[in-house]
């Protein structure tokens, strides 16, 4: 069984043909951006690999996703005879949502970067407090969630909490 390929953008720089680029264009209603519908067989983007359900991220070097769909084809027109299209497929997409991250033609070339487990330990805050032990010993929290620092449980009464910033490890 033959590997996925990773998850990146794609970077199609499309040569106009003697019957256009070869690919339509729509915006769907409810979704933000630009779509590609359709590529027509043997045609400029179909040989660039452009892919019906793409969507489109940048063209020539210009972030589109805000744009209308009449900008987008104005931007597509602009350069004569030939574009570059920055696009990412559906799971390319999700990814990069679900990650927070901005496409980039970086991202086309070298990949999108390692994800980091989102509970890993990243040192930020200290809790000392005595939390109710009988011998008085600190106790020391190193966590942080992707919500933010983790806040303190409850403290048994009359036991006393402070947090101070320590340096990341």
């Amino acid at each position: 069984m033959a590997t996925p390929e990773p998850l990146r953008p794609r970077l199609c720089c499309l040569v106009r043909g003697e019957h256009g680029y070869g690919f339509h264009l729509h915006g769907e209603k409810g979704r933000r951006g630009q779509f590609i519908r359709r590529v027509e067989p043997g045609s400029p983007a179909e040989a660039a690999e452009l892919r019906a359900g793409d969507r489109l991220v940048e063209v020539n070097g210009v972030n589109v996703e805000g744009e209308t769909h009449h900008q987008v084809v104005q931007r597509i027109k602009a350069v004569e005879g030939q574009t570059r299209l920055l696009v990412v497929d559906k799971e390319t997409d999700e990814e990069l949502r679900r990650r927070q991250l901005t496409c980039t033609e970086e991202m086309a070339q070298q990949g999108l970067p390692p994800a980091h487990d989102l509970w890993e330990p990243k040192p930020v805050w200290t809790h000392a407090g005595s939390l109710g032990s009988k011998d008085g010993q600190k106790v020391h929290c190193r966590h942080q969630s992707p919500m933010g620092p983790a806040l303190p449980r409850m403290a048994a009464p009359g036991s006393t909490t402070h947090f101070r910033r320590v340096a990341s490890t």
